[in-house]
């Protein structure tokens, strides 16, 4: 049971069984045209996986954005890629989605033990993660996004703080920032960032502290998680390096169904559109809001119904772009 609960609760569930479309490694100049594709990679030494999603839209003549979307710890690229539905939001906006897959279903986020064995460089992986999706899409290079859930989250939280130049946003669900990524880079560039975090979360509390709540304590043994900060913190921190001043955008969304959740969305303008956002769902669990509840309610909480995470997270990413170097 707790080798089914562990493989559940940072992301994947009975998703996770979901097979990975089966990987080829596709020549270095090869363009991809519509549909799925399942390619390999070679990152520091190691064979990386991941998979690629180009929308009916797309044509090749027009440089478009690409979404990277982290799959959580234990989870997998085509696990995340089911929950969050986001090949859906890309049908409509025309962005390519990318889902990368971590080494053991992990990946190094810089403030807990996850990702540690084997040692790798996920910060490198990305680096070269988008120059191997750029070789095969005309990708718009001001345009690379990065988002996440948990471990996933945290994996992009740590990308805002270290690779200001090669990603233009980032947004984290059920994700923040440890004290450790804040420790070893408390002085990041300007970024524009979202947060979307429920009050109840199990896993990343949302006031703070250990990280695997109490509720967890026995199920996760033998990895350090991590202390991670509140999610005021993370807001306030953030807020500071932006240079946001003045009080925020509030919006109460309307509840669209009775799972006794509600939702309310803050946005702070930052300079030079450097904003700094936070969807916090009330009574919300350790989840993707509008997405599957991928296990039940009494393991990691509330998934709300009120908003679309994937739509919230494009919504905000369409408002931004890097600033030339």
């Amino acid at each position: 049971m707790k080798g089914y609960v562990r493989a559940c609760i940072l992301l994947v569930g009975v998703i996770s069984a979901c097979a990975e479309p089966n990987a080829a490694a596709q020549p270095g100049d090869q363009r991809l045209g519509p549909g799925e594709h399942a390619l390999t990679l070679n990152s520091g030494g190691l064979e990386r996986l991941y998979i690629v999603y180009v929308p009916p839209s797309y044509d090749g003549k027009k440089p478009v954005p690409i979404v990277i979307l982290f799959h959580g710890g234990g989870g997998r690229a085509s696990g995340i890629r089911t929950i969050s539905s986001m090949d859906r939001v890309a049908d409509t906006n025309g962005f390519v989605a990318v889902y990368p897959q971590g080494l053991n279903r992990v990946w190094n986020d810089g403030g807990s033990d996850l990702g540690q064995r084997p040692p790798r460089d996920d910060i490198g992986f990305v680096r070269d993660l988008v120059k191997d999706v750029s070789r095969k899409i005309s990708v718009n290079s001001r345009q690379v996004f990065a988002c996440g859930f948990s471990n996933g989250g945290a994996l992009t939280a740590r990308l805002t703080l270290e690779a200001p130049d090669l990603i233009a946003a980032g947004a984290m669900v059920g994700s923040g920032l440890y004290a450790k990524q804040l420790l070893d880079h408390p002085n990041p560039k300007p970024m524009p960032v979202l947060f979307i975090v429920g009050t109840e979360d199990p896993c990343r509390p949302y006031k703070g502290g250990e990280a695997i709540g109490p509720r967890m304590a026995g199920v996760f043994k033998g990895e350090g998680h991590g202390v991670v900060l509140s999610s005021d913190e993370v807001v306030a921190f953030w807020r500071k390096v932006n240079g946001c001043e003045g009080a925020p955008e509030t919006i109460e969304l309307p509840r669209k169904t009775r799972d006794s959740t509600s939702t309310t969305f803050r946005q702070w303008t930052g300079a030079y559109g450097n904003d700094v956002a936070a969807y916090v769902v009330q009574g919300g669990g350790h989840c993707w809001p509008g997405g599957l509840q991928y296990v039940p309610v009494s393991v990691i909480g509330k998934t709300s119904d009120d908003f679309d995470a994937s739509e919230a997270i494009w919504r905000f990413f369409e408002r931004h772009q890097r600033c030339k170097q």
